[in-house]
This record gives structure tokens, C-alpha cells and sequence, in this order.
């Protein structure tokens, strides 16, 4: 039970850093996976912050207005991530994956400065955000031990 927890804890330490390709993670991470489901970048979704720059309900111009907005963001942020949403009636566009409320205030601050016509609709909203995980087993073994453990 030790040995499982301490594994598991080990991999939490580590998922902040990155992981080129090894086959002995895939064996790992797709173990009973046909190769046609597997997934090319594995993410988890945790509860995190996102950045809310737009929101309307007006029924002709909300939809189109969104998707506007999130085209000028991509232009200026282009490896952001931005999403799109349709609440019945609300359309939103939310910006980014940030794991602290400070780290999406930090942003929230320079989207108005970005943005200054919507400085007053830009706010943080809590958010299950998407994560990717990255292993990195240069460091220490941490796969290796998972593989002994699991075989």
C-alpha cells in the first residue's frame, strides 16, 4: 500500500514537466487500449480558472459576436486557448487554463489592457480547465518503477 501511494505521489510531483516520446510510458498509459483509441495528447480535467471576456443574450448579434471575438483574440494570442460556449440564452467566450485564481487575474489584467472596450465584462470564473500531463523520467525513474510495479 506504501509503495502505491509513494508511486502516486511521485507521479503527481511530476507532471509539470516534459516528457518526449518512450515506449515504456504508451505501454504504460495504453496498456489495454486498442491503438486506434489512443489518445495522441493525454490531458485530465481538474478545477481550475478561466478568464470571461465576453457574455450576451441578445438573440441575432450574440452568436456572431462571440465567435469575433475569439477570431481578434487568436490573432494576438494565438497559442491561447479559447472557448466558446452556448448557455441557453448566454453565449460566452472564456479564455485559458490557469491553475490559480492569481494566475487568471494576472491575465484577466492584461486582456484589459488588450481589450479596453471590454474591461468591464473581463472577470475570473472558476472552471473545470483542461491540463495536459507531462512525464519526464531524465530526472529520476519514476516509469520504470511504475512498470515493475504494474507487471
Amino acid at each position: 500500500m506504501k509503495t502505491r501511494f509513494s508511486i502516486l505521489l511521485a507521479l503527481i510531483c511530476h507532471i509539470g514537466y516534459v516528457f518526449a516520446d518512450d515506449a515504456k510510458l504508451d505501454s504504460l498509459l495504453y496498456k489495454n487500449v486498442e491503438p486506434s483509441e489512443r489518445i495522441n495528447n493525454p490531458a485530465v480535467t481538474t478545477s481550475g480558472y478561466r478568464v470571461q471576456i465576453y457574455s450576451s443574450n441578445r438573440a441575432q448579434i450574440a452568436k456572431q459576436g462571440a465567435f469575433e471575438l475569439e477570431k481578434n483574440i487568436k490573432e494576438i494570442y494565438p497559442d491561447l486557448h479559447t472557448y466558446v460556449t452556448y448557455n441557453a440564452p448566454f453565449w460566452k467566450v472564456r479564455l485559458g487554463d490557469f491553475s490559480s485564481y492569481y494566475e487568471a487575474l494576472n491575465f484577466s489584467n492584461t486582456i484589459k489592457e488588450a481589450f479596453p472596450d471590454r474591461a468591464t465584462e473581463v472577470f475570473v470564473v472558476k472552471e473545470d480547465v483542461i491540463k495536459p500531463i507531462y512525464f519526464d523520467n531524465k530526472t529520476d525513474n519514476t516509469v520504470t518503477k511504475l512498470e515493475e510495479t504494474f507487471n
